[in-house]
């Protein structure tokens, strides 16, 4: 009997586990595209890459180091994904 009641809570920890795996995954790809269509990044992000082309900074009421911080970031994440293709 111990031997049976052992894998139902083998089965039941294993449930429990897919189910937190499911729910964090929805919630890492709502906030991936939360993070992706915010109009005010988007609009940063383009700005600064403008500027960057033109070889000058972005400046956005103190705002340098994030815009500059969110044009690496995204240079990095093409760079992986041509690297991918």
């Amino acid at each position: 009997m111990s031997n049976l009641s052992l894998t139902q809570e083998k089965r039941k920890v294993i449930k429990i586990l897919k189910e937190a795996l499911i729910i964090g995954g929805l919630v890492l790809v709502f906030a991936v595209g939360y993070w992706l269509l915010n109009p005010g990044k988007k609009r940063m992000l383009a700005k600064a890459r403008k500027l960057h082309k033109k070889g000058e900074l972005y400046y956005n009421e103190g705002d340098l180091e994030l815009a500059n911080e969110y044009y690496a970031e995204a240079e990095s994440l093409r760079r992986a994904a041509r690297e991918m293709a």
